[in-house]
Formats: C-alpha cells, structure tokens, sequence
C-alpha cells in the first residue's frame, strides 16, 4: 500500500468512540491472497485498534494488475464486493 495513503490514513482516522469502532472495507482488485494480507497487515499498522478492517481479495479477474485492460476487468469485481458489502461490514456475507 502506497505509504502517503496510510499516513493520511492514520492522520484522519477518527472512530466514533472506543466501544463502536469504524468498519474499514479493504477490497483487493487482483485474485493475489499474498497482496490482501500485506495490505490488510499495513492497514491495522496505520489504524492500530482504531478500527475493525475488513480485508476481501476478488475471486474473478487478473492475479495482478499490470495494465489498463486488466484495470478494467478489476473493477468490475471490486465493484461487485463493494457493492455486496454493507455498513457495518459483515465478513460472513462475503463469499
């Protein structure tokens, strides 16, 4: 994860209070397992105990993304787990 977006991340994050923390959906675009978790462990390293990060990793599209077709065909997934997610997330219903 780009380490400007986790400074700004941690810079503005503020939860509601200490006993109904912010729910953070963390959507990977590309199928790569090996990138969600990095992501998700530099994400609880940004937000400490801050928040509950809710990390998913697509199931269709490319491994990696490396170009802008394979952007595109992301996207479509990214959308589709973003769209599926609800406030507050709910890991169960993600499959």
């Amino acid at each position: 994860m780009n380490p400007l977006i986790l400074r700004l991340i941690s810079q503005k994050f503020s939860p509601k209070n200490e006993t109904n923390p912010m729910n953070i959906l963390l959507i990977n675009p590309n199928t790569t397992e090996h990138v969600t978790q990095r992501l998700l462990t530099q994400a609880k390293l940004a937000v400490g105990e801050q928040a509950i990060i809710h990390a998913f990793t697509a199931q269709t599209g490319p491994a990696i993304i490396s170009s802008r077709s394979e952007n595109a065909i992301a996207l479509t997934e990214m959308l589709r787990l973003a769209a599926t997610a609800s406030a507050p997330v709910l890991p169960w219903r993600m499959k």
